[in-house]
C-alpha cells in the first residue's frame, strides 16, 4: 500500500531532486571564481553531489555501525574494522577527485581553492567520511617537516586512488591519514 488511509503527511519537506550543488552556491561559486578555479571540475562534482543515489549512498554508510574484528577466527590479532560498502563508495569518490591530499601535488596555483570548494561540495553528501579526507590533508605539510618521512608517505597519500585495508603500505595504490584512539581511565573522583 503506497498511501495510509489514516493521514496525510504534510509537514516534511519534499525529497530533493537531483541538482547541480555547486551551481546552487552563489557564494562558493562567486569566489572559487576570484581565484581562477576552472568552474567546470566542480560542477561535475556538484553534479554528482546532488545526485539522490549518492545521498542514499550517504544513508546507507551510517545505517551500520562500523564493526571491529579484533580477532579473526583462529584467536589471531587483526584489528580490522568493517564499513558498509557505502563507506568505501563515498571514500573512492572522494580520494579519486581529488578532495582529499591531491591538491599538495599539483602546479595548479588554484589547486587549494578548488580542494576546499570540492569538500564543501562533497560534504553535502555524507559529512563523516571526509574526517579522514581532511587528516590526509592536513598530514602532508606535517610530514613535510622530514624528508625521509615525506617521500615515504605523500606519494600515498596525495594519490587518487582508495585502497582499504591493512597491508604494506608500499604495495597500496592509495593511503588515507586517520588517528586512533584509547580510551581513558579515569579514577571515581575525577569523574
Amino acid at each position: 500500500m503506497s498511501h495510509a488511509s489514516t493521514h496525510d503527511v504534510i509537514n516534511q519537506s519534499p525529497a530533493m531532486p537531483a541538482r547541480d550543488v555547486f551551481d546552487n552556491d552563489v557564494a562558493l561559486s562567486e569566489a572559487v571564481r576570484r581565484y581562477s578555479v576552472d568552474p567546470e571540475r566542480l560542477h561535475e562534482l556538484g553534479r554528482r553531489a546532488g545526485d539522490p543515489a549518492w545521498h542514499e549512498r550517504g544513508l546507507e554508510a551510517n545505517r551500520d555501525l562500523p564493526r571491529l574484528r579484533a580477532f579473526d577466527r583462529s584467536g589471531h590479532r587483526i584489528d580490522e574494522v568493517d564499513f558498509h560498502p557505502a563507506w568505501h563508495d563515498l571514500m573512492r569518490a572522494a580520494t579519486e577527485w581529488g578532495v582529499h591530499a591531491a591538491a599538495w601535488q599539483s602546479d595548479n596555483k588554484s589547486a587549494h581553492v578548488e580542494r576546499a570548494a570540492g569538500f564543501l561540495i562533497w560534504e553535502q553528501v555524507e559529512p563523516g567520511h571526509l574526517c579522514p579526507i581532511s587528516m590526509t590533508y592536513a598530514a602532508v605539510p606535517a610530514l613535510r617537516a622530514d624528508a625521509a618521512l615525506a617521500k615515504q608517505w605523500i606519494p600515498g597519500l596525495s594519490a587518487k586512488a582508495y585502497e582499504f585495508g591493512l597491508k604494506n603500505p608500499a604495495e597500496k595504490a592509495g593511503l588515507i591519514a586517520g588517528m586512533a584512539a584509547a580510551p581513558i581511565t579515569l579514577p571515581l573522583g575525577m569523574i
